[in-house]
């Protein structure tokens, strides 16, 4: 188990990596989840239910376990970008707000913003999203990070994660 988690986990890393190398207009709600679902949900929730349900002697459970830690962690990871997104900077989090879209992670919700945003404000988060990291400013991703949070993008993704939850 702890073989096959470093390898899925490993494997998710590489794609989330990858991923910053495609234009935020390709990148897909299923790309998203996949990486997802091998990344965090599989180290966050399935690896350790499935150790547990391994030291339980337990191990005819491992399909429901899979399925169970790959829509909870799913969750999890989007509910994390969007609490990354709608840091204000305050402390509540732990890290600097916008993070992730200084970073050009791609993200549900970014990539859900993408979808809602017209105009000048979608051609602005295409191409902040396009930039090397180097040449993404604070000021400029406060800017997209507005955007992103006045579109609706927050409440889609909280509602993607809602229905994995109780899918779980």
């Amino acid at each position: 188990i702890f073989s096959e988690a470093t390898s899925v986990t490993l494997g998710g890393q590489h794609l989330d990596i990858e991923a910053r190398d495609i234009p935020l207009e390709r990148f897909t709600e299923p790309a998203y989840m996949r990486i997802a679902a091998s990344k965090t949900a599989f180290y966050t929730v399935a690896v350790p239910c499935l150790l547990g349900a391994e030291m339980a002697g337990a191990r005819g459970h491992s399909g429901a376990i899979r399925k169970f830690g790959r829509a909870l962690g799913t969750a999890f990871q989007i509910i994390d970008d969007v609490l990354d997104a709608e840091n204000d900077g305050a402390g509540r989090f732990g890290k600097a707000p916008g993070n992730d879209i200084l970073e050009g992670k791609r993200t549900l919700i970014a990539a859900a913003a993408f979808r809602r945003l017209a105009g000048a404000k979608k051609r602005r988060l295409a191409a902040f999203y396009s930039l090397p990291r180097v040449k993404r400013s604070p000021v400029m991703a406060a800017e997209v990070r507005r955007d992103i949070l006045a579109c609706g993008a927050p409440a889609e993704c909280r509602a993607k994660a809602g229905k994995l939850t109780a899918a779980a």
